[in-house]
């Protein structure tokens, strides 16, 4: 299973189901479809779910108070909080496998910046300003979609990695490992955040022998 479904900054609007577009699109749907194929998944002796993010989780925070623009809607923050949410959705989900010895594969992985219709709701002048720079730090979309098909297939990449281009900050270049800032990997952070995406999407985590695991449990595995 491959959650490669995304928007990026675009005008703000809402879900059928009242999600903000970016978090429902790039991280709810995706953590509902990852939860109801996992029975399924687990079946598979290869069984492997990549979610795909972005280097925008950097800057990414989540917020608690405003994770569907309850409060106020800045497009680049909600963009940035989806995809640092996907990539925390991709480390918790291994923690959670690991520690029922599942022998599905959890991984992340960013195609860096490729050049798709995902940037149609990128200001001209941006685009104007930039040119000059637009194919240096740029690539095709073939290109960012190998760090994503490399995570998928590697029979040696593992649970809990994270894939993208290995140039210039991550924008371009061949494929491989790619950094995981720090706050992606706060323990209560990833906790919290699974619990209230049950809530929000009705959805569980399958295995009901581990679902409740503690912080403290799956930094021990």
């Amino acid at each position: 299973l491959v959650n490669n479904a995304g928007v990026m900054i675009p005008p703000f609007t809402k879900t059928k189901d009242e999600f903000e577009l970016q978090m429902g699109v790039n991280y709810f749907g995706h953590f509902a479809l990852t939860n109801l194929l996992l029975p399924l998944i687990d079946k598979s002796e290869k069984g492997r779910i990549v979610q795909v993010s972005s280097i925008a989780h950097q800057k990414g925070k989540i917020d608690f108070n405003n994770l569907n623009a309850e409060d106020h809607f800045n497009k680049f923050e909600a963009y940035g909080q989806s995809k640092l949410a996907c990539l925390m959705l991709a480390l918790q989900l291994d923690k959670k496998l690991k520690l029922d010895n599942s022998k599905v594969v959890s991984i992340a992985a960013h195609p860096g910046v490729s050049r798709t219709e995902l940037g149609r709701y990128i200001p001209k002048i941006a685009y104007t300003l930039l040119y000059p720079f637009f194919y240096l730090f740029t690539h095709s979309a073939e290109k960012g979609a190998q760090p994503i098909i490399l995570a998928a297939t590697d029979e040696n990449a593992k649970g809990g990695e994270y894939y993208g281009p290995t140039g210039f900050n991550e924008m371009v270049g061949e494929p491989g490992k790619a950094k995981i800032f720090e706050h992606a990997k706060e323990e209560h952070i990833q906790h919290q955040l699974w619990q209230v995406s049950e809530a929000f999407t009705e959805t569980h985590y399958p295995f009901s022998s581990k679902k409740s695991a503690t912080p403290n449990e799956m930094a021990e595995k």
